[in-house]
């Protein structure tokens, strides 16, 4: 727990830093203690850090006995998509497979540091014009795998689809769409 927990504070603390050389973060806690609402133990250093115009040339900080609300936390685990929105990701691959669709990219921070992202949820048409997201799923190398809620795409009462079938390497779409002059 202690590594996928430091590499998520590593890549929102990139995310919040106009540079940085070298940037190491050690979360000492076990699952027992952070589902208590517990850690033990913070330690961050930086070297050549930059956070909005303060230039710091060397940063050492500790942390100890820090107490968390893990309720709030774990509540739609906003914490993975703040981060995700902090960093510009580079879309690479779309795979699909009977009813689900992945979808694969990189996360890059300004050092130019690529950190792979996949996004894999079910994919099905409600009343013709929502696209529903069901049993989504994201991947961020080195952090725990985070399952969300369901999401609903209302396209308009000016779609209409009958059909939206994945399938590998095709996707089958029938229906349509009335367009206003």
């Amino acid at each position: 727990m202690g590594k996928a927990l430091s590499a998520a504070v590593t890549l929102w603390l990139r995310s919040q830093l106009d540079r940085v050389e070298d940037l190491q973060v050690q979360i000492d806690t076990s699952s027992r203690l952070v589902f208590a609402g517990l850690i033990p133990k913070v330690a961050v250093s930086a070297r050549e850090a930059i956070y909005q115009g303060l230039y710091l040339r060397q940063v050492s900080l500790t942390a100890k006995n820090i107490q968390i609300n893990v309720r709030q936390i774990l509540k739609g685990q906003r914490n993975l998509a703040n981060l995700l929105k902090a960093q510009p990701i580079a879309w690479q691959k779309i795979n699909l497979a009977p009813g689900q669709l992945t979808i694969k990219g990189v996360c890059s921070d300004f050092n130019g540091q690529e950190t792979p992202v996949s996004i894999r949820a079910t994919v099905r048409i409600e009343n013709g014009n929502k696209l529903q997201l069901n049993s989504i799923q994201i991947e961020v190398r080195s952090l725990p795998k985070i399952d969300l809620d369901n999401f609903e795409l209302d396209l308009g009462s000016e779609v209409d689809i009958q059909e939206l079938t994945l399938n590998p390497g095709a996707l089958i779409c029938r229906g349509g769409i009335l367009v206003n002059p």
